[in-house]
């Protein structure tokens, strides 16, 4: 039987985060078994969302992905990526690219201003906005970045998005785009 106590003195982190893994291995398993079951609705669902939400472009119901959700999806990166990358993320930020962080063992101890000191935090200032200067950010294994932001709303520009590309790609790191919110901007 595994006892979760949320005292911060009596949790076991190295259990806990054994324990979230096993939680959402078991969660895929289980999916598993109805996905057969499943197969024929999705393909239907994703087939009515490429021709109702992108008609006007090239994507195709294969290329749309549906799931339960940004934060299961965040999590199954993050067992993806492991806890030997450093990641970035904007600041401020959407709290489950952070919590994910801290979850599988990539951030450290925090620090005075309770910022993590294995993660990079991007600073989103309101004069540039809230896009990050790139070029003072250090290098990262995956950067993180929704826009619109959660939570300030933010939309980068065509120009910041391919600055942001471009940073990643020389760095040779991994970029999740997060776009959830971008419907309701048109």
């Amino acid at each position: 039987e595994l006892k979760i106590v949320l005292n911060r003195s009596d949790l076991d982190f190295d259990a806990l985060s054994q324990s979230l893994l096993l939680a959402c291995a078991l969660g895929d398993l289980f999916n598993h078994f109805d996905q057969e079951r499943q197969a024929v609705g999705l393909r239907n669902l994703r087939q009515r969302i490429a021709e109702s939400c992108y008609a006007n472009t090239n994507i195709k119901a294969d290329e749309v992905f549906v799931s339960d959700g940004a934060k299961c999806d965040i999590a199954r990166l993050q067992i993806m990526f492991g806890s030997g990358v450093t990641s970035a993320v904007q600041d401020p930020s959407y709290p489950v690219y952070v919590d994910t962080s801290v979850m599988f063992g990539q951030t450290g101890d925090v620090d005075a201003n309770g910022q993590f000191n294995n993660l990079v935090y991007m600073k989103c200032p309101k004069e540039n906005n809230f896009f990050p200067h790139l070029d003072e950010v250090p290098r990262a294994d995956v950067y993180y970045f929704c826009s619109p932001n959660n939570p300030t709303g933010a939309v980068a520009t065509k120009a910041q998005l391919e600055e942001l590309v471009a940073r990643a790609l020389k760095d040779g790191s991994i970029l999740v785009f997060d776009a959830a919110y971008a419907p309701f901007i048109k």
